[in-house]
């Protein structure tokens, strides 16, 4: 009933990906498909396969809102591309009048990122991204510990974008914070 392919790193790369897809979809129609890419790949001979497949859900891991932001977290010079390529899709849905693939935006949350909650809802917005999740970073090596930030510094982000979510129709979920408000 349900196919999650995920794997680390972009699972496009994977030479046999679409295949796979193939495989699932012609097994069953109902099937929902659905898997996570940082965006990279996501052009036009992807974005075609994500529609003739009738893929379910793409999961955007994104850096952050801004290239600055988002070239600190993952490769730099790809924010542009990735920009690009989810306006990219958002029109070919347009044009093939599906709303599927349907995207959710992931994003972790540091010390580079997290003032640009409300960017992220507005950039979110313009890609026919409807629904954000805001994930938890998770330090496991040393040098992370100085991107963490403290609920307390956070919560008035959450705040205003939870606000400014609920304004442009956007789904806005993070983990819960433990504030002494």
């Amino acid at each position: 009933k349900q196919a999650i392919l995920f794997g680390d790193g972009e699972p496009m790369i994977y030479r046999n990906f679409w295949q796979i897809v193939s495989d699932i979809r012609e097994a069953s129609l109902t099937c929902t498909i659905d898997f996570i890419n940082n965006g990279s790949m996501m052009h036009e001979q992807n974005i075609q396969k994500c529609l003739q497949y009738k893929v379910s859900h793409l999961g955007l891991s994104i850096g952050g809102a801004t290239a600055e932001s988002h070239d600190f977290v993952r490769p730099p010079g790809k924010f542009k591309t990735i920009v690009s390529n989810y306006a990219s899709l958002c029109e070919a849905k347009r044009k093939a009048h599906t709303l599927e693939p349907y995207v959710t935006a992931f994003m972790v949350i540091m010390r580079a990122n997290y003032k640009e909650l409300e960017q992220l809802i507005e950039l979110c917005c313009s890609l026919g991204i409807f629904k954000i999740e805001l994930q938890k970073l998770f330090v496991v090596r040393p040098r992370l510990q100085e991107q963490s930030v403290s609920d307390e510094e956070l919560e008035p982000y959450l705040q205003k974008s939870s606000i400014l979510a609920k304004e442009r129709g956007i789904g806005f979920l993070h983990y819960p914070i433990s504030s002494n408000r």
